[in-house]
């Protein structure tokens, strides 16, 4: 297995707003594909909470730029863009913090980078070679990310409505 890819891969980043149906879309298109794909979640680039945000969680606004560290994205993407195997930090929602697991990402021949500001930064969207924007209905949203939250981020109805 080399850590080299040899041609440089299709970059697609795929936007759209929370609990849209990025996610599911890309793993749509990964099992679809016909050729390897390497998928990488913008939340996985998340910066984790500070002990006096952690305290107010429930007002934190995780939608916000400045809650992710697209640094360390754009260049993990570039690194992959250059074909070679990346390596990702991991994000905990339920401790609003990194682990200290981290994520091996193998090169391939597509590669996509997905979230909900995974297009904001000019730098990023010069990347990509194709971008999607997936456009959901906001009541839809809502209530898959009540779900989402509520079951696999511990969250309570409230933290999710405020």
């Amino acid at each position: 297995m080399s850590d080299t890819l040899k041609a440089k891969p299709i970059m697609v980043g795929v936007i759209g707003a929370t609990a849209s149906g990025k996610t599911s879309i890309c793993e749509i298109i990964h099992r679809n594909l016909g050729v390897d794909c390497a998928m990488i979640p913008l939340d996985n680039f998340y910066k984790g909470l500070g002990e006096a945000d952690h305290n107010n969680a429930e007002n934190y606004d995780f939608d916000h730029p400045s809650a992710l560290d697209m640094d360390l994205a754009f260049e993990k993407l570039r690194e992959i863009k250059s074909g070679k195997d990346i390596e990702i930090p991991t994000y905990d929602f339920t401790l609003h913090a990194r682990t200290n697991e981290i994520k091996k990402i193998r090169a391939a021949p597509v590669v996509i980078f997905e979230g909900i500001l995974s297009l904001y930064e000019e730098k990023i969207r010069d990347l990509m070679d194709l971008k999607i924007f997936v456009l959901t209905d906001m009541d839809i949203c809502l209530s898959r990310r009540l779900l989402r939250d509520i079951r696999e981020r511990g969250r309570s109805v409230h933290s999710v409505l405020v």
